[in-house]
């Protein structure tokens, strides 16, 4: 009486490793592919991905930082241009005379030209630090493929 290899319910017994009606033995290609060794350092490839992670913990940083100094920038601008527009407002309206109005348009003038230039300061700090940020990931990159290239094995030759 030939071997089944179902079980008394008619489902594939689990504990068979090999069914002789099946061309591809999986399971046996499984343990010959468990069974090879990996061309490249499994350490090393750890080693790498740490760095990678420290990478972007360290740009993550930095733009962290970035971004609150930025704000705070802005929250003291923002603050100190209302204060002195409050007062620039209190004094225009206070003897307005029409002879007048061209010598309280300066003041108006002088505040709107350093609002343009703190957000030049502002873009150019964003522009610095994104460039900051990007020679970090440059330099890992650069540095993780040179790594790799030395972790890998040496191919042969062919004749």
């Amino acid at each position: 009486m030939a071997r089944s290899n179902n079980t008394s319910n008619g489902t594939q017994n689990p504990n068979d490793t090999q069914n002789p009606n099946d061309t591809f033995n999986f399971t046996e290609k499984l343990r010959t592919f468990a069974s090879m060794k990996s061309p490249m350092n499994s350490e090393a490839m750890m080693q790498q991905h740490r760095k990678n992670i420290e990478a972007l913990t360290a740009a993550n940083t930095m733009a962290a930082e970035v971004m609150k100094s930025i704000s705070q920038l802005q929250t003291s601008f923002i603050k100190q241009a209302f204060d002195e527009m409050a007062t620039y407002m209190r004094e225009c309206t206070q003897n307005l005379k029409p002879a007048d109005l061209g010598k309280k348009a300066e003041p108006l003038r002088k505040h709107t030209d350093r609002m343009a230039e703190h957000g030049k300061s502002i873009a150019n700090m964003l522009k610095d630090s994104t460039h900051k940020i990007h020679d970090v990931f440059h330099d890992h990159f650069h540095n993780s493929v040179e790594s790799m290239k030395n972790a890998a094995p040496k191919s042969r030759k062919k004749h």
